[in-house]
Protein backbone atom coordinates (compact mmCIF):
# COMPACT_ATOMS: atom_id res chain seq x y z
CA UNK A 1 0.00 0.00 0.00
CA UNK A 2 1.16 3.48 -0.76
CA UNK A 3 1.87 6.19 1.67
CA UNK A 4 -0.85 8.11 0.09
CA UNK A 5 -3.27 5.29 0.42
CA UNK A 6 -2.37 4.48 4.13
CA UNK A 7 -2.85 8.30 4.59
CA UNK A 8 -6.46 7.64 2.96
CA UNK A 9 -7.47 4.83 5.24
CA UNK A 10 -6.18 6.63 8.40
CA UNK A 11 -8.57 9.07 8.11
CA UNK A 12 -11.40 7.56 7.71
CA UNK A 13 -13.45 6.67 10.39
CA UNK A 14 -13.62 2.97 11.19
CA UNK A 15 -17.68 1.62 11.72
CA UNK A 16 -18.69 -1.57 12.83
CA UNK A 17 -22.43 -2.14 13.12
CA UNK A 18 -24.73 -3.75 15.24
CA UNK A 19 -27.76 -5.98 14.82
CA UNK A 20 -30.35 -7.82 16.52
CA UNK A 21 -33.83 -10.02 16.57
CA UNK A 22 -35.21 -11.23 19.60
CA UNK A 23 -36.90 -14.46 18.06
CA UNK A 24 -35.80 -17.35 15.87
CA UNK A 25 -39.30 -16.55 14.02
CA UNK A 26 -38.87 -16.94 9.80
CA UNK A 27 -40.02 -13.27 9.36
CA UNK A 28 -37.76 -11.96 12.32
CA UNK A 29 -35.14 -14.14 10.50
CA UNK A 30 -35.55 -12.46 7.30
CA UNK A 31 -35.14 -9.26 9.11
CA UNK A 32 -32.05 -9.90 10.80
CA UNK A 33 -30.90 -10.72 7.31
CA UNK A 34 -31.71 -7.59 5.98
CA UNK A 35 -30.36 -5.59 8.76
CA UNK A 36 -26.84 -7.34 8.33
CA UNK A 37 -26.78 -6.95 4.37
CA UNK A 38 -27.92 -3.01 4.60
CA UNK A 39 -25.65 -2.28 7.04
CA UNK A 40 -22.12 -3.99 5.39
CA UNK A 41 -23.62 -2.01 2.04
CA UNK A 42 -24.11 1.17 3.98
CA UNK A 43 -20.76 1.17 5.67
CA UNK A 44 -18.58 -0.19 2.58
CA UNK A 45 -20.49 2.47 0.21
CA UNK A 46 -19.58 5.41 2.82
CA UNK A 47 -16.21 6.86 2.04
CA UNK A 48 -15.53 8.38 4.66
CA UNK A 49 -16.29 4.74 6.48
CA UNK A 50 -13.73 2.11 6.74
CA UNK A 51 -15.66 -1.30 7.93
CA UNK A 52 -14.75 -2.63 11.07
CA UNK A 53 -17.36 -5.22 11.05
CA UNK A 54 -21.01 -6.99 11.79
CA UNK A 55 -21.96 -8.08 15.08
CA UNK A 56 -24.95 -9.73 15.59
CA UNK A 57 -27.06 -11.29 17.93
CA UNK A 58 -29.94 -13.45 16.91
CA UNK A 59 -32.87 -15.03 18.89
CA UNK A 60 -31.89 -12.65 21.74
CA UNK A 61 -33.85 -10.95 24.10
CA UNK A 62 -32.50 -7.04 24.39
CA UNK A 63 -33.64 -6.81 27.89
CA UNK A 64 -30.66 -7.74 29.24
CA UNK A 65 -26.57 -8.09 28.07
CA UNK A 66 -25.73 -11.54 29.70
CA UNK A 67 -26.58 -13.69 26.88
CA UNK A 68 -25.95 -11.59 23.88
CA UNK A 69 -22.11 -12.55 22.70
CA UNK A 70 -22.13 -10.33 19.27
CA UNK A 71 -22.95 -7.33 22.06
CA UNK A 72 -20.51 -8.50 24.50
CA UNK A 73 -17.99 -9.05 21.61
CA UNK A 74 -18.57 -5.62 19.92
CA UNK A 75 -18.16 -3.83 23.36
CA UNK A 76 -14.82 -5.68 23.98
CA UNK A 77 -12.79 -4.69 20.21
CA UNK A 78 -14.26 -0.88 20.82
CA UNK A 79 -12.68 -1.11 24.12
CA UNK A 80 -9.56 -2.28 22.52
CA UNK A 81 -9.60 0.15 19.71
CA UNK A 82 -10.50 -1.71 16.83
CA UNK A 83 -13.12 0.71 15.95
CA UNK A 84 -14.08 4.38 15.86
CA UNK A 85 -18.36 4.12 15.61
CA UNK A 86 -21.06 1.68 15.97
CA UNK A 87 -24.09 1.98 13.82
CA UNK A 88 -27.81 0.28 14.96
CA UNK A 89 -30.71 0.52 13.62
CA UNK A 90 -32.59 1.80 17.02
CA UNK A 91 -32.24 2.29 20.47
CA UNK A 92 -34.50 -0.76 20.94
CA UNK A 93 -31.92 -2.41 19.17
CA UNK A 94 -29.07 -2.07 21.06
CA UNK A 95 -31.00 -2.70 24.29
CA UNK A 96 -34.18 -2.23 26.16
CA UNK A 97 -32.79 -2.43 29.90
CA UNK A 98 -32.13 1.52 30.54
CA UNK A 99 -29.29 0.76 33.06
CA UNK A 100 -27.58 -1.81 30.25
CA UNK A 101 -28.21 0.49 27.48
CA UNK A 102 -26.90 3.77 29.25
CA UNK A 103 -23.58 2.04 31.26
CA UNK A 104 -23.04 0.73 27.44
CA UNK A 105 -23.33 3.68 26.20
CA UNK A 106 -21.03 5.69 28.75
CA UNK A 107 -17.99 3.22 28.80
CA UNK A 108 -17.88 3.51 25.06
CA UNK A 109 -18.07 7.18 25.38
CA UNK A 110 -15.30 7.15 27.67
CA UNK A 111 -12.88 5.43 25.24
CA UNK A 112 -13.87 7.81 22.41
CA UNK A 113 -16.35 5.63 20.60
CA UNK A 114 -20.10 6.78 19.15
CA UNK A 115 -22.76 5.34 18.96
CA UNK A 116 -25.83 6.09 16.27
CA UNK A 117 -29.33 4.97 16.27
CA UNK A 118 -30.26 5.66 12.88
CA UNK A 119 -33.98 5.66 13.94
CA UNK A 120 -33.78 8.22 16.03
CA UNK A 121 -30.87 9.96 14.32
CA UNK A 122 -29.15 10.58 17.32
CA UNK A 123 -24.97 10.14 17.83
CA UNK A 124 -24.09 10.07 21.33
CA UNK A 125 -21.05 11.94 21.79
CA UNK A 126 -23.28 15.08 21.24
CA UNK A 127 -24.48 16.97 24.57
CA UNK A 128 -28.07 15.82 24.24
CA UNK A 129 -27.73 12.18 22.80
CA UNK A 130 -27.24 10.66 26.53
CA UNK A 131 -30.88 12.52 27.32
CA UNK A 132 -32.34 11.05 24.03
CA UNK A 133 -30.84 7.82 24.14
CA UNK A 134 -32.31 7.86 28.32
CA UNK A 135 -35.88 8.68 27.18
CA UNK A 136 -36.21 6.66 24.33
CA UNK A 137 -34.78 3.27 26.17
CA UNK A 138 -36.81 4.13 29.60
CA UNK A 139 -39.95 4.42 26.64
CA UNK A 140 -38.09 0.76 24.94
CA UNK A 141 -38.05 -0.70 28.40
CA UNK A 142 -41.12 0.14 29.69
CA UNK A 143 -42.88 -1.27 26.21
CA UNK A 144 -41.20 -4.56 26.80
CA UNK A 145 -42.28 -4.71 30.37
CA UNK A 146 -46.23 -3.75 28.85
CA UNK A 147 -45.51 -6.85 26.07
CA UNK A 148 -43.77 -9.31 28.85
CA UNK A 149 -47.19 -9.39 30.57
CA UNK A 150 -49.33 -9.06 27.85
CA UNK A 151 -47.57 -12.80 26.65
CA UNK A 152 -48.09 -13.88 30.43
CA UNK A 153 -51.54 -13.33 29.96
CA UNK A 154 -51.85 -14.92 26.79
CA UNK A 155 -50.06 -17.70 27.46
CA UNK A 156 -52.85 -18.26 31.09
CA UNK A 157 -55.79 -18.19 28.99
CA UNK A 158 -54.00 -21.02 26.80
CA UNK A 159 -53.39 -23.29 29.90
CA UNK A 160 -57.10 -22.16 31.01
CA UNK A 161 -58.10 -23.16 27.72
CA UNK A 162 -55.63 -26.69 28.31
CA UNK A 163 -53.79 -26.04 25.01
CA UNK A 164 -50.82 -28.16 24.92
CA UNK A 165 -48.66 -26.90 22.10
CA UNK A 166 -46.30 -24.57 23.65
CA UNK A 167 -45.15 -27.48 25.46
CA UNK A 168 -41.52 -28.84 24.11
CA UNK A 169 -42.51 -32.58 23.79
CA UNK A 170 -39.66 -33.32 21.68
CA UNK A 171 -37.22 -32.60 25.16
CA UNK A 172 -39.19 -34.89 26.85
CA UNK A 173 -38.43 -38.63 27.41
CA UNK A 174 -41.06 -40.90 25.25
CA UNK A 175 -42.88 -38.31 23.66
CA UNK A 176 -42.45 -36.22 20.10
CA UNK A 177 -44.60 -33.84 17.64
CA UNK A 178 -46.42 -35.59 14.20
CA UNK A 179 -46.29 -33.64 11.09
CA UNK A 180 -50.27 -32.28 12.14
CA UNK A 181 -48.77 -31.58 15.77
CA UNK A 182 -50.36 -33.89 17.77
CA UNK A 183 -48.29 -35.50 20.37
CA UNK A 184 -47.59 -39.05 19.79
CA UNK A 185 -45.21 -41.81 21.87
CA UNK A 186 -42.01 -42.64 20.71
CA UNK A 187 -41.90 -46.54 21.76
CA UNK A 188 -38.47 -46.66 22.50
CA UNK A 189 -38.31 -44.54 24.21
CA UNK A 190 -41.90 -45.03 26.54
CA UNK A 191 -40.17 -48.43 27.17
CA UNK A 192 -37.51 -47.09 29.01
CA UNK A 193 -40.03 -44.59 31.04
CA UNK A 194 -42.19 -47.79 31.56
CA UNK A 195 -39.40 -50.01 33.29
CA UNK A 196 -38.16 -46.85 35.45
CA UNK A 197 -41.47 -47.52 37.02
CA UNK A 198 -41.75 -50.77 37.06
CA UNK A 199 -37.87 -50.91 38.68
CA UNK A 200 -38.99 -48.14 41.41
CA UNK A 201 -42.08 -49.89 42.69
CA UNK A 202 -39.96 -53.34 43.13
CA UNK A 203 -38.06 -51.65 45.40
CA UNK A 204 -34.99 -50.38 43.71
CA UNK A 205 -33.56 -46.91 44.47
CA UNK A 206 -33.17 -44.09 41.89
CA UNK A 207 -29.24 -44.71 42.14
CA UNK A 208 -29.53 -48.51 41.32
CA UNK A 209 -32.28 -48.15 38.51
CA UNK A 210 -29.72 -45.79 36.66
CA UNK A 211 -26.56 -47.35 36.98
CA UNK A 212 -29.37 -50.39 35.69
CA UNK A 213 -29.90 -48.55 32.79
CA UNK A 214 -26.60 -47.49 32.26
CA UNK A 215 -26.04 -51.00 31.99
CA UNK A 216 -27.96 -52.00 29.49
CA UNK A 217 -28.18 -49.14 27.42
CA UNK A 218 -25.56 -48.05 24.94
CA UNK A 219 -24.15 -44.93 25.80
CA UNK A 220 -26.20 -44.51 28.42
CA UNK A 221 -26.11 -41.32 30.66
CA UNK A 222 -28.59 -41.84 33.39
CA UNK A 223 -28.48 -40.20 37.32
CA UNK A 224 -30.51 -40.56 40.05
CA UNK A 225 -31.96 -36.74 39.40
CA UNK A 226 -33.13 -37.92 35.92
CA UNK A 227 -35.30 -40.90 37.60
CA UNK A 228 -36.36 -39.23 40.47
CA UNK A 229 -37.53 -36.49 37.51
CA UNK A 230 -39.32 -39.17 35.57
CA UNK A 231 -40.95 -40.57 38.39
CA UNK A 232 -42.75 -37.03 39.17
CA UNK A 233 -43.50 -36.09 35.51
CA UNK A 234 -47.46 -36.04 35.34
CA UNK A 235 -47.35 -36.08 31.53
CA UNK A 236 -46.48 -40.27 31.90
CA UNK A 237 -49.76 -40.67 33.32
CA UNK A 238 -51.67 -38.32 30.21
CA UNK A 239 -51.60 -34.67 32.44
CA UNK A 240 -50.14 -31.33 32.29
CA UNK A 241 -49.25 -28.97 35.40
CA UNK A 242 -48.94 -25.56 33.83
CA UNK A 243 -46.59 -22.60 35.48
CA UNK A 244 -44.46 -24.72 37.46
CA UNK A 245 -42.11 -21.88 37.34
CA UNK A 246 -42.73 -17.98 36.74
CA UNK A 247 -40.77 -15.24 35.69
CA UNK A 248 -39.83 -13.51 38.80
CA UNK A 249 -38.80 -10.38 37.03
CA UNK A 250 -39.48 -9.00 33.86
CA UNK A 251 -36.00 -7.54 33.28
CA UNK A 252 -33.39 -10.36 33.91
CA UNK A 253 -36.58 -12.87 32.68
CA UNK A 254 -35.54 -14.96 35.63
CA UNK A 255 -37.48 -18.30 36.52
CA UNK A 256 -38.51 -19.17 39.53
CA UNK A 257 -40.69 -22.33 40.99
CA UNK A 258 -44.15 -21.15 41.35
CA UNK A 259 -44.63 -21.19 45.04
CA UNK A 260 -48.23 -19.23 44.84
CA UNK A 261 -47.12 -16.39 42.91
CA UNK A 262 -49.21 -17.17 40.05
CA UNK A 263 -52.43 -19.82 39.39
CA UNK A 264 -51.72 -23.16 38.42
CA UNK A 265 -53.50 -24.95 35.68
CA UNK A 266 -54.14 -28.74 35.76
CA UNK A 267 -55.32 -30.21 32.55
CA UNK A 268 -56.50 -34.51 33.43
CA UNK A 269 -55.92 -36.86 29.83
CA UNK A 270 -54.44 -33.78 27.80
CA UNK A 271 -52.44 -36.46 25.42
CA UNK A 272 -51.68 -40.17 25.51
CA UNK A 273 -50.39 -41.79 28.98
CA UNK A 274 -47.22 -43.96 29.02
CA UNK A 275 -47.91 -45.37 32.18
CA UNK A 276 -51.39 -45.93 33.73
CA UNK A 277 -52.82 -44.03 36.51
CA UNK A 278 -52.71 -46.40 39.02
CA UNK A 279 -49.17 -47.22 38.30
CA UNK A 280 -47.70 -44.06 38.56
CA UNK A 281 -49.75 -43.05 41.58
CA UNK A 282 -48.56 -45.92 43.54
CA UNK A 283 -44.51 -44.85 42.49
CA UNK A 284 -45.41 -41.29 43.99
CA UNK A 285 -46.64 -42.38 47.14
CA UNK A 286 -43.47 -45.03 47.10
CA UNK A 287 -41.57 -42.12 46.27
CA UNK A 288 -43.30 -39.73 49.30
CA UNK A 289 -43.05 -42.59 51.94
CA UNK A 290 -39.50 -43.43 50.85
CA UNK A 291 -38.85 -39.27 52.03
CA UNK A 292 -40.72 -39.59 55.09
CA UNK A 293 -38.86 -42.69 56.07
CA UNK A 294 -35.73 -40.68 55.91
CA UNK A 295 -36.59 -37.32 57.83
CA UNK A 296 -38.02 -39.87 60.52
CA UNK A 297 -35.20 -41.85 61.27
CA UNK A 298 -32.64 -39.33 59.88
CA UNK A 299 -30.87 -41.33 57.64
CA UNK A 300 -29.00 -39.78 54.70
CA UNK A 301 -30.81 -41.94 52.11
CA UNK A 302 -33.67 -44.51 51.79
CA UNK A 303 -31.32 -47.57 49.54
CA UNK A 304 -28.58 -47.62 51.73
CA UNK A 305 -27.55 -51.58 52.11
CA UNK A 306 -25.01 -52.01 49.18
CA UNK A 307 -22.12 -53.97 50.56
CA UNK A 308 -18.84 -54.46 48.28
CA UNK A 309 -17.92 -57.45 49.87
CA UNK A 310 -21.64 -58.93 50.73
CA UNK A 311 -25.65 -58.60 51.17
CA UNK A 312 -26.82 -56.32 53.79
CA UNK A 313 -30.51 -55.67 52.89
CA UNK A 314 -31.16 -54.96 56.48
CA UNK A 315 -29.14 -51.91 56.34
CA UNK A 316 -31.02 -48.91 57.42
CA UNK A 317 -34.28 -50.95 57.65
CA UNK A 318 -33.44 -51.76 61.45
CA UNK A 319 -35.33 -48.59 63.63
CA UNK A 320 -34.52 -48.20 67.28
CA UNK A 321 -38.00 -48.12 69.62
CA UNK A 322 -36.92 -45.62 72.02
CA UNK A 323 -35.44 -42.87 69.19
CA UNK A 324 -36.78 -43.39 66.25
CA UNK A 325 -33.08 -43.40 64.48
CA UNK A 326 -31.99 -46.31 62.40
CA UNK A 327 -29.08 -48.97 64.01
CA UNK A 328 -25.88 -48.89 62.02
CA UNK A 329 -23.36 -51.48 61.79
CA UNK A 330 -20.58 -51.35 64.49
CA UNK A 331 -17.58 -53.93 64.87
CA UNK A 332 -16.93 -55.29 68.36
CA UNK A 333 -13.87 -54.99 70.67
CA UNK A 334 -14.97 -57.69 72.97
CA UNK A 335 -12.48 -60.47 73.34
CA UNK A 336 -14.89 -62.92 72.84
CA UNK A 337 -16.98 -61.63 69.51
CA UNK A 338 -13.72 -59.46 68.47
CA UNK A 339 -14.26 -58.05 64.97
CA UNK A 340 -17.80 -59.59 64.88
CA UNK A 341 -20.22 -56.78 63.32
CA UNK A 342 -23.71 -55.65 64.74
CA UNK A 343 -26.38 -52.90 64.55
CA UNK A 344 -26.65 -50.46 67.12
CA UNK A 345 -28.48 -47.14 67.46
CA UNK A 346 -26.45 -44.95 66.17
CA UNK A 347 -27.34 -42.58 68.75
CA UNK A 348 -26.60 -44.79 71.87
CA UNK A 349 -22.96 -43.63 73.31
CA UNK A 350 -21.11 -43.95 76.49
CA UNK A 351 -19.42 -41.45 77.77
CA UNK A 352 -17.11 -41.22 81.24
CA UNK A 353 -17.28 -44.24 83.54
CA UNK A 354 -19.98 -46.56 80.76
CA UNK A 355 -22.74 -43.26 81.85
CA UNK A 356 -24.94 -42.70 78.98
CA UNK A 357 -24.47 -39.15 78.06
CA UNK A 358 -27.88 -36.91 77.87
CA UNK A 359 -28.47 -35.70 74.53
CA UNK A 360 -27.61 -40.27 73.62
CA UNK A 361 -30.26 -42.75 73.50
CA UNK A 362 -30.38 -45.62 76.06
CA UNK A 363 -31.23 -48.09 74.06
CA UNK A 364 -28.27 -50.22 73.78
CA UNK A 365 -29.37 -53.38 72.45
CA UNK A 366 -26.95 -55.30 69.89
CA UNK A 367 -28.21 -57.14 67.13
CA UNK A 368 -26.01 -59.32 65.24
CA UNK A 369 -25.76 -59.31 61.61
CA UNK A 370 -26.94 -63.30 61.52
CA UNK A 371 -29.33 -61.99 64.31
CA UNK A 372 -31.30 -59.65 62.79
CA UNK A 373 -31.34 -61.73 58.94
CA UNK A 374 -32.71 -64.47 61.17
CA UNK A 375 -35.25 -62.32 62.62
CA UNK A 376 -36.56 -61.26 59.03
CA UNK A 377 -36.32 -65.31 57.52
CA UNK A 378 -38.78 -66.00 60.91
CA UNK A 379 -41.25 -63.27 60.23
CA UNK A 380 -41.42 -63.95 56.48
CA UNK A 381 -41.79 -67.81 57.24
CA UNK A 382 -44.78 -67.03 59.58
CA UNK A 383 -46.87 -65.33 57.00
CA UNK A 384 -45.97 -68.40 54.60
CA UNK A 385 -48.36 -70.47 57.21
CA UNK A 386 -50.60 -67.31 57.63
CA UNK A 387 -51.52 -66.00 54.60
CA UNK A 388 -54.61 -65.02 56.16
CA UNK A 389 -53.20 -62.05 58.49
CA UNK A 390 -52.90 -59.88 55.57
CA UNK A 391 -56.10 -57.71 54.81
CA UNK A 392 -58.05 -58.33 51.82
CA UNK A 393 -59.03 -54.99 51.31
CA UNK A 394 -57.21 -51.09 51.64
CA UNK A 395 -58.24 -48.03 50.65
CA UNK A 396 -54.70 -46.59 50.24
CA UNK A 397 -53.62 -47.75 46.85
CA UNK A 398 -50.05 -48.09 47.49
CA UNK A 399 -50.44 -50.43 50.73
CA UNK A 400 -53.36 -52.25 48.32
CA UNK A 401 -50.67 -52.88 46.00
CA UNK A 402 -48.17 -54.30 48.52
CA UNK A 403 -50.87 -56.50 50.15
CA UNK A 404 -51.52 -58.32 46.43
CA UNK A 405 -47.59 -58.23 45.05
CA UNK A 406 -47.20 -59.92 49.07
CA UNK A 407 -49.43 -62.59 48.33
CA UNK A 408 -47.79 -63.47 45.06
CA UNK A 409 -44.44 -63.59 47.06
CA UNK A 410 -45.64 -65.60 49.81
CA UNK A 411 -45.96 -68.33 46.60
CA UNK A 412 -42.71 -68.70 46.60
CA UNK A 413 -42.69 -70.53 49.89
CA UNK A 414 -40.86 -70.32 53.14
CA UNK A 415 -36.81 -69.25 52.87
CA UNK A 416 -33.47 -70.64 54.99
CA UNK A 417 -31.74 -67.45 54.40
CA UNK A 418 -31.81 -63.63 54.03
CA UNK A 419 -33.13 -63.13 50.40
CA UNK A 420 -32.55 -59.73 49.32
CA UNK A 421 -35.59 -59.24 46.45
CA UNK A 422 -38.06 -60.30 49.65
CA UNK A 423 -36.55 -57.78 51.47
CA UNK A 424 -36.34 -55.03 48.96
CA UNK A 425 -40.00 -55.54 47.58
CA UNK A 426 -41.76 -56.32 51.30
CA UNK A 427 -39.81 -55.14 54.29
CA UNK A 428 -40.52 -51.63 55.69
CA UNK A 429 -38.82 -51.74 58.72
CA UNK A 430 -37.43 -53.76 61.81
CA UNK A 431 -38.02 -52.07 65.28
CA UNK A 432 -36.14 -53.66 68.29
CA UNK A 433 -36.56 -51.99 71.83
CA UNK A 434 -34.82 -51.04 74.56
CA UNK A 435 -35.72 -54.80 76.41
CA UNK A 436 -34.28 -56.67 73.44
CA UNK A 437 -37.70 -57.14 71.64
CA UNK A 438 -37.99 -57.41 67.93
CA UNK A 439 -40.89 -56.33 65.52
CA UNK A 440 -40.64 -57.27 61.59
CA UNK A 441 -42.92 -54.83 60.07
CA UNK A 442 -44.03 -55.72 56.34
CA UNK A 443 -45.03 -53.12 53.26
CA UNK A 444 -48.15 -54.67 53.03
CA UNK A 445 -49.16 -53.43 56.82
CA UNK A 446 -48.81 -56.44 58.85
CA UNK A 447 -46.46 -56.93 61.49
CA UNK A 448 -44.95 -59.80 63.37
CA UNK A 449 -43.08 -60.43 66.70
CA UNK A 450 -40.03 -62.67 66.77
CA UNK A 451 -37.55 -63.84 69.45
CA UNK A 452 -40.10 -65.10 71.85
Amino acid sequence: MSSTEEKRVANKTRVAAYCRVSTSSEEQMESYQAQIEYYEKYIKSNESYSFAGIYADQGISGMTIKNREAFNSMIEDALDGQMDMIITKSVSRFGRNTVDCLKAIRLLKENNVEVYFEKENIFTMKSSGEILVTLLSAISQQESIVLGENVKWGKRRKFERGDISSIPWKNITGYDKNRKGEVIIVEEEAAIVRRIFNEFIQGYGTKEIARRLNDSIPDGKWACRQIIDKIGNEKYKGDVRFQLSVTSDTLSKKQVKNTGQAPQYYVENSHPAIVDRETWEIANLEMARQRKFIKDHHINMYHCFKDKKESLPLTGRIICAHCGNAFKIKVSNRLSEKGERYYSCKKHRTGYKRKVKPDNCCNGTRLFIEEAHQAFISAWNYLVDHPDDLATDNKDPLIAYRIKEHKHLLGTGKINKINAEIVRRMLDHIVVGDDGSIRVKFLCGVEVKTGD
